[in-house]
């Protein structure tokens, strides 16, 4: 089970230090993630069940197209490297061509502009 920790409390647990605690954790579910990434009116992203639904209709995804989509979701912080996207993806194996075809495909199923290309750097999700 992958665990959303907000903060590690040890024992005793001060007052403050509970109600600092409580409000990171308020914050991090107000702002953070739900696990629903809306890419738009139409288009979701869960990551707990790693579905796309379009319209709520499943949208098939490749085992590589959902293992770059789950990464890219993951750290939407930050551009996800092609080094991260080799050793995830294709587990230390990936070309040129097996990177286009994927990302391709995959803007083919997201809404325009969903998928950056960071250049010399790597890939972006862009929610709207």
């Amino acid at each position: 089970m992958e665990l959303k920790l907000v903060k590690y409390l040890t024992k005793p647990i001060s007052e403050n230090e509970l109600l600092i605690a409580l409000k990171q954790a308020d914050n991090f579910l107000k702002n953070k993630q739900n696990n629903i990434l809306k890419f738009d009116e139409n288009i979701k992203f869960d990551l707990y069940n790693k579905t796309l639904l379009d319209k709520n209709e499943l949208v098939k995804l490749t085992q590589k197209e959902l293992l770059f989509l789950e990464l890219c979701a993951k750290n939407l912080q930050r551009a996800v490297s092609y080094e991260e996207l080799e050793n995830f993806v294709w587990q230390g194996n990936m070309s040129e061509d097996a990177l286009r075809s994927v990302v391709k495909s995959l803007r083919k199923k997201l809404p325009m502009d969903s998928l950056l290309n960071i250049s010399k750097v790597g890939y972006k999700l862009n929610l709207k």
